[in-house]
């Protein structure tokens, strides 16, 4: 209303007017049938007439142009939101007040019976809402199962399931079928009544009217309460439709509420002192922490949500622009939980933050769609020939788009399903450099790729394309860690870090699980696996790499 509420003010001013002209036709009818012929003011009611006529039609026809221009407007808005609040009319305002001047005490048994079809069409109204909440319940489960059976389609076809998926399915339809089918039922109930109530009103009157009050119908009395009750008739079909729309809204509008009232995964200003920025387009740090560093977090704790245990407790973090910080620790240590933290999909709790600058996401599951590896590079954004062939060259994929059918061009299956791990990973590792973004984080990009392929990307790609961006890399892969490119060594373990530079990194303990004798028990199977673990030689592993052969 807040919107809108001019324009609804308007409408309702113009439909006001036009019932009122509509409800003075009646009573123009009724002096037009008592006059004689030679009454001078004959004239003058028709032309009333003629104008009643006019008038209703010319402001009911701009107020339905108003309302569609409303309601286009409206859906462009809720379409932008995603969802919105259904909106409803209110009822047609009581006119039994001009039939009663024609019956008399007979008119109370027409209102009476107006206020017997009201109350049937509020019942037919609840039980129509419990009705299509029912059929949205069994809509969204025979959706679920049929999105399910897709998603696992290989298995399905592997397994020969088809045919117990396709029971499963009908069986949902038919559940649906036939709530859908009482719904309908419940709607056929509820337009009987709304098309038979002006008739049953009038048939009430007029019966009270010479039965019971002994009194004649006079010509002027009949045509006049005739039609004034056929103005009756559009108002009770549109009260019955109305509420009608006003009940499916409703459950529609509960079912937009519950997803809405959702808490949301952005940090919450009024629970502590939280400054972050997730781009240069977001809203602004707190000037008093804004610093120069690309990222920073200072004794910030983050959550999944706001009552669950944090994920990260009290971490401090300075990333400084276009450094390279490789994130390692444990399986479950909370290594992808710090990725998610910079991003700001989860909770922070405490402490505060500040992130400098767009940011690209490479996931552990690679977030691929189902068009051309072209447009899965692209993402949108218009294409830079010279950009895209190096990108994809440094991301190893000219060789992958040799050996497909159309080259770049492929279409690529539901969730990349024509691709193997590593093409995916390398997929998406393009698409974020090609998005030029200042922030790159890759939740371990490398982890599906061999270690040929992984060599040529961590010199050709990380160390040499993304040279002057922000790069947070997690990854297990030893030779990645003790790279000389990396600056800044994150070690993530029982939901903390521990930061190391790059002058502490080779002191750093990052295989203190395995004790010398372990090492040497190793050494005896492959003297190469201890090389990784003897920190005294590690400068000559990275020189010479061919002297582990």
């Amino acid at each position: 209303m807040q919107v809108y509420g001019g324009m609804y003010f308007v409408i309702g001013a113009m439909n006001l007017t036009a019932w009122f002209v509509e409800l003075m036709r009646p009573i123009v009818l009724q002096k037009v049938i008592e006059s004689s012929g030679d009454d001078k003011n004959l004239f003058l009611w028709l032309l009333a007439l003629l104008f009643a006529k006019v008038a209703k039609g010319i402001l009911f026809s701009n107020a339905c142009v108003l309302e569609q221009t409303l309601c286009i407007r409206f859906v462009g808005a809720l379409k932008g939101l995603v969802i919105k609040k259904p909106l409803s009319r209110s009822t047609h305002r009581d006119r039994s007040a001009d039939i009663d001047m024609e019956l008399g005490l007979a008119a109370v048994a027409g209102i009476a019976m107006i206020a017997l079809n009201l109350f049937v069409g509020t019942s037919v109204s609840n039980f129509q809402s419990t009705a299509f909440g029912r059929v949205s319940s069994a809509r969204d489960a025979r959706l679920g199962v049929v999105k399910e059976t897709f998603e696992s389609i290989l298995q399905v076809k592997l397994h020969a399931w088809e045919q117990a998926r396709l029971e499963k399915i009908m069986a949902m339809r038919r559940w649906e079928f036939t709530c859908v089918w009482h719904y309908l039922v419940i709607g056929a109930i509820g337009t009987f009544a709304s098309s038979v109530a002006p008739l049953v009103v009038s048939v009430t009157s007029f019966a009270v009217y010479t039965q019971i009050l002994q009194r004649t119908l006079t010509t002027s009395t009949v045509f006049t309460s005739i039609a004034l009750f056929r103005l009756l008739d559009l108002p009770f079909r549109s009260f019955f439709g109305n509420l009608t729309v006003f009940v499916d809204g409703k459950v529609s509008a509960d079912r937009v509420l519950c997803l809405l009232n959702e808490e949301d995964c952005l940090p919450k200003r009024g629970l502590t002192s939280i400054s972050t920025t997730q781009s240069t387009d977001s809203m602004p740090a707190n000037k008093a922490f804004r610093s120069s560093s690309a990222v920073r977090i200072d004794n910030g704790s983050f959550s999944h949500t706001l009552d669950a245990p944090p994920v990260l407790r009290d971490i401090s973090l300075t990333i400084d622009h276009g450094e390279l910080v490789v994130v390692h620790g444990k399986v479950g240590s909370g290594k992808s939980s710090l990725c998610l933290a910079i991003l700001g999909e989860l909770y922070q709790t405490q402490g505060t933050s500040d992130v400098q600058g767009s940011i690209a996401y490479c996931p552990q599951d690679p977030w691929i769609q189902q068009m051309t590896v072209r447009d899965n590079i692209l993402f949108g954004s218009p294409l830079d020939a010279r950009k895209y062939s190096r990108d994809v060259d440094a991301c190893g994929l000219l060789a992958d788009f040799e050996a497909m059918a159309h080259g770049d061009l492929t279409m690529v299956g539901s969730k990349g399903s024509t691709l193997s791990g590593g093409q995916k990973a390398r997929l998406s590792l393009a698409r974020a450099c090609y998005s030029n973004a200042d922030i790159v984080i890759l939740d371990s990009p490398l982890a599906a790729i061999d270690a040929v392929v992984q060599r040529e990307i961590m010199t050709k790609c990380i160390e040499t394309l993304l040279k002057t961006k922000t790069v947070i890399l997690v990854t297990h892969n030893p030779d990645v860690i003790n790279a000389e490119s990396v600056n800044r060594l994150v070690i993530v373990d029982a939901n903390s870090i521990d930061v190391q530079n790059i002058q502490d990194k080779l002191r750093s303990p990052l295989h203190a699980d395995f004790s010398d004798k372990d090492s040497q028990s190793l050494k005896e199977y492959d003297p190469r696996i201890i090389w990784a673990y003897d920190f005294d030689n590690l400068n000559n592993i990275l020189c010479h790499p061919n002297s582990l052969v």
